[in-house]
C-alpha cells in the first residue's frame, strides 16, 4: 500500500510505478515530455526550438537594463587614443595649439575617458610708439586633465556623440616688452590653476579616428576674498586610437 503523502502515476513512457514522495511526478513529467519530443518529426523539433530562441531573444531586449546600450553602441574595453587641436579664447581672440592623451574605458553600461591635455600660444608683434620701437611677446602654456563622460558613443559605428566633463588645470603666462630704441626690457610671469568644466560634441568617423569641439570653461582660483576670473575657449580637435 503507497502512503497517503506519497504522489504515485504511472510513468508513460514504461508503465512503471514510482513512490517518490516529491519527485515522482516531476521525474515522470519530464520523461514524457522527451518522449513526446523524441517522437516528433525533425521539422517539427526544429520549428520549436527556432520558437523558442526568439522568444529569449525578445526576453533579453525587454529585460536589457535602461542604462544599457542598444545597436552596438556599448562600450569598447579599453582603449588608449592621442589627440591634436587647437584653442580660440572669445575673449581676447587669441589660438593656441594643443597635443593630448588619453585612455577610454567602460563604466557599466556607458562610457567614460581620462585625458590629459597641452596647449601653447605664444604671441610677438612689432610696434612703435613715439620715437621707440618695440618687440613686444607673450607665452601661454595650460596642462590640463580632465575626465569626461560619453553620451551615445557609438564604439562599433561612426555617429554623433555628446560629453561632459570636470577636471583642473595649471598655467603659465609670461609677457616681455623689449624697447629696441633704449635697449631696455621689462616684463612679468604668472603662475594660476583652477578648475574646467567641460561641454562638447564628438564625431566618430570609425573606430580608430574621431573629431570633437569642445568648449572647456576654466574658472581660476583667486584669492581670499577676490573674485574668481574665467575663461572660456573653444576648442577644435581630431582624436587618433593607438
Amino acid at each position: 500500500m503507497i502512503p497517503d503523502n506519497t504522489t504515485a502515476r504511472l510513468d508513460r513512457q514504461g508503465g512503471d510505478l514510482h513512490a517518490d514522495p516529491k519527485g515522482a511526478h516531476l521525474r515522470s513529467d519530464l520523461s514524457a515530455r522527451a518522449q513526446w519530443e523524441y517522437n516528433q518529426p525533425e521539422e517539427e523539433r526544429d520549428a520549436v526550438a527556432d520558437a523558442a530562441s526568439r522568444d529569449g531573444a525578445a526576453f533579453s531586449r525587454v529585460a536589457r537594463p535602461l542604462g544599457g546600450s542598444a545597436g552596438g553602441r556599448r562600450s569598447d574595453p579599453g582603449a588608449g587614443w592621442r589627440r591634436a587641436g587647437v584653442g580660440l579664447d572669445v575673449i581676447d581672440l587669441g589660438l593656441a595649439g594643443g597635443v593630448g592623451a588619453g585612455y577610454r574605458f567602460s563604466v557599466g553600461s556607458g562610457t567614460a575617458e581620462a585625458l590629459v591635455d597641452v596647449y601653447y600660444s605664444p604671441y610677438w608683434e612689432t610696434y612703435t610708439e613715439g620715437s621707440n620701437t618695440f618687440n613686444y611677446s607673450t607665452t601661454l602654456i595650460i596642462v590640463g586633465v580632465r575626465a569626461n563622460w560619453l553620451f551615445n558613443y557609438p564604439s562599433q559605428s561612426k555617429g554623433l556623440y555628446e560629453l561632459v566633463g570636470t577636471g583642473f588645470f595649471v598655467g603659465s603666462y609670461s609677457w616681455e616688452n623689449y624697447n629696441i630704441t633704449t635697449d631696455y626690457t621689462e616684463g612679468n610671469d604668472y603662475v594660476a590653476s583652477g578648475t574646467i568644466l567641460n561641454l562638447g560634441l564628438g564625431y566618430a568617423f570609425n573606430r580608430r579616428v574621431e573629431v570633437r569641439a569642445e568648449v572647456p570653461v576654466l574658472v581660476f582660483f583667486g584669492a581670499y576674498g577676490s573674485a574668481s576670473a574665467v575663461a572660456i575657449p573653444i576648442t577644435a580637435s581630431v582624436l587618433f586610437r593607438f
